[in-house]
């Protein structure tokens, strides 16, 4: 009977090995096919764009450029309204009232 069940697990133990190693196959061709697909995705991202998009890309950036310059101007104007405003406030605050409140009530 020993005999027979140490025939039975080595039998088992075959189809197990059997069945891990066609596993195994069918992941490293998927692993090789996935491969292929991520190389050819890589290859497309490092071409070149057309002329055409490159084109559309420039006069974007110029865009932005000119964007940020005007920025830049309307920021300066800004400091220099809020200059001009904070003068005219100060010119226009009455000169403090230098009498003694306290003496000015009655008995």
């Amino acid at each position: 009977m020993g005999c027979a069940s140490s025939v039975a697990v080595s039998k088992q133990s075959d189809v197990l090995t059997d069945l891990v190693n066609k596993s195994i196959q069918t992941l490293r061709k998927e692993l090789a096919e996935s491969q292929k697909v991520v190389n050819a995705r890589i290859a497309k991202l490092e071409e070149p764009p057309s002329p055409e998009l490159a084109n559309r890309v420039e006069k974007i950036e110029k865009m932005l450029e000119e964007e940020e310059d005007d920025e830049s101007e309307e920021l300066e104007i800004i400091v220099e309204d809020d200059d001009e405003e904070e003068e005219e406030e100060e010119e226009e605050e009455p000169p403090p009232d230098r009498r003694l409140h306290f003496l000015n009530f009655s008995w």
